[in-house]
């Protein structure tokens, strides 16, 4: 559209795969003709991920020469809420150790496989449980599976929040449990919040979440694997201490707002430069 509407130069950006080019649908072919077309009139095409940059590569026949990876950027100090006052956030339980996770309750997301991990988990901390923020389609699906679980007492869904900040300044670890994902900006929020986190090793969740240094990395669809990731960490509080801080320190240094400004300006003025 900006191409036909006579601008000089058209830059679009691309924030993760999605159901029309991940589920094989009768949508999928005229879309993919769409984006094809698309891409031919653009300048430039900002993915937020190297993980993301394969994939469009790869399955959208996207030149990676057009592609530019600039990943997403947060106001680090909203994510910041002292704990005695998160503490008292709505709804929260009384679990002890807190996890938590946010995100839309839909199947690349991963939820129902932090639920099949939660049992092993409780049995190591019976006092445990989990917080899911976020809404979606498959919100009954996941209450159904916890109940099937036996688990439903200490697995609270909170539906949509707008008090995410306080949600992370609550909670002990985070967990994204993610099947595919193009970054994942509710990584970032728990890192600014300083939060040890255990994560899929899926898509550019790898580029965010430095395993062994700022998180640990599971293989995703591995419940198993991820209880152990989570159990480890809570039993060694030292350990998950470190993670927390150095992946709020990455957060400042690699993911501000004004960072990821700067990358975005220095695009436009080469691509005006080169038009010229």
């Amino acid at each position: 559209a900006g191409r036909l509407g006579g601008a000089r130069c058209v830059v679009a950006t691309k924030h993760a795969p999605d159901e029309f080019r991940t589920r094989r649908t009768w949508r999928r072919y005229p879309f993919m003709v769409l984006e094809r077309l698309a891409y031919a009139m653009e300048d430039a095409v900002i993915v937020v991920s190297e993980g993301l940059a394969s994939f469009l590569e790869e399955t959208e026949h996207l030149p990676r020469r057009k592609m530019v990876v600039i990943g997403h950027g947060i106001d680090e100090t909203s994510c910041v809420v002292p704990r005695p006052q998160a503490r008292q956030a709505p709804g929260l339980p009384a679990f002890d150790p807190l996890l938590g996770a946010v995100g839309r309750l839909s199947p690349e997301k991963g939820q129902a496989v932090l639920l099949r991990a939660l049992p092993a988990i409780l049995a190591a901390f019976p006092r445990a449980g989990l917080v899911l923020a976020g809404e979606g389609p498959l919100r009954r699906e996941l209450e159904a599976e916890a109940l099937r679980l036996g688990i439903a007492d200490r697995a609270v869904f909170l539906g949509f929040r707008r008090d995410v900040p306080a949600l992370l300044g609550a909670i002990d670890l985070f967990v994204q449990p993610s099947i595919y994902e193009g970054f994942g900006i509710s990584l970032l929020e728990a890192m600014a919040a300083g939060l040890p986190i255990v994560a899929s090793r899926v898509g550019g969740i790898p580029e965010v979440v430095q395993d062994g240094a700022t998180g640990v990395l599971v293989p995703p669809q591995d419940p198993a694997a991820l209880a152990a990731a989570v159990v480890r960490l809570l039993r060694d509080g030292d350990a998950a201490r470190r993670l927390g801080a150095a992946a709020a320190r990455r957060a400042r240094e690699c993911y501000s707002l004004q960072a990821v400004a700067t990358r975005v300006e220095a695009l436009y003025r080469e691509i005006l430069e080169r038009k010229r």
